[in-house]
């Protein structure tokens, strides 16, 4: 299980964002955007196994989700629109679930690598509640202010005083 993960700003000609073979897979509350090269998460799957994503933010890749050999099933998906489309919201054998939004996500300063949400973004108090009661900051999930959670690794809080310092990672 993956809850509470952002992963942005990758490059790779397969599976750019998240690359998945023949596991079963369970992700919760994830920002998957901006991966270069190939679809933000790929599945190739040779075993009868399930790969579902619940409360994902996922944007601003050539293909959002492809799905070769397999399928998924989403629930509580804000796909993008504007800047952040994505070429192809999925490829393949794709249920998705009753929350489905199309948006500009509004993050805060994603070209500085700060995905988190602003007040305006259309993930805010969208997604369904399963049981997570922490954000990627392990801020509270949902803000106690609304009750419903936001969609993605980030819960918005109106009265954060955070300093954002961004991780960088470098293959060579």
């Amino acid at each position: 299980m993956l809850t509470n993960n952002l992963i942005a700003d990758n490059s790779a000609a397969t599976g750019s964002g998240v690359m998945v073979r023949s596991s079963k897979v369970a992700m919760t509350h994830n920002t998957i955007a901006h991966n270069l090269g190939g679809a933000g998460i790929h599945v190739e799957q040779n075993l009868p196994t399930s790969v579902v994503l619940t409360n994902t933010i996922l944007v601003s890749h050539a293909v959002g989700i492809r799905l070769v050999s397999s399928s998924a099933s989403l629930e509580g998906t804000l796909w993008g629109d504007g800047a952040w489309v994505n070429g192809s919201d999925w490829v393949g054998a794709v249920v998705t679930g009753t929350v489905n939004l199309w948006g500009d996500p509004l993050f805060v300063d994603p070209g500085s690598g700060d995905y988190h949400i602003s007040a305006g973004s259309p993930a805010r108090d969208e997604a369904l509640d399963v049981g997570v009661d922490r954000d990627m900051d392990n801020q509270l999930r949902p803000h106690p202010d609304t009750n419903i959670p936001d969609i993605g690794a980030d819960e918005y809080h109106l009265d954060d005083s955070r300093v954002f310092l961004p991780l960088i990672l470098r293959n060579y």
